[in-house]
């Protein structure tokens, strides 16, 4: 990429910075990690990936219908 099309890209992401290049989580985007001249003196903890802890709730209410579904159709008939 150069000329025209970089300084049109360039100037996208200048104007849509926040949107495009800020993760919506993850381990530095509350606080960033801290170094001095001796190195690095803090890292933030990290983030669970909110998609993923999604996932497992819904596996688990699943798997929690599936069973309560079996038992009660095994004690109908």
């Amino acid at each position: 990429m150069y000329g025209q099309e970089l300084k049109d890209s360039l100037q996208h992401l200048i104007e849509h910075f926040e949107e495009e290049a800020v993760p919506d989580y993850g381990r530095y985007v509350k606080e960033p990690a801290r170094a001095n001249k001796n190195g690095v003196q803090y890292i933030p903890r990290r983030v669970a990936n909110p998609r993923v802890l999604a996932g497992i709730a819904i596996v688990g209410a699943l798997t929690a219908l599936s069973l309560v579904w079996g038992i009660k159709k095994t004690l109908q008939g």
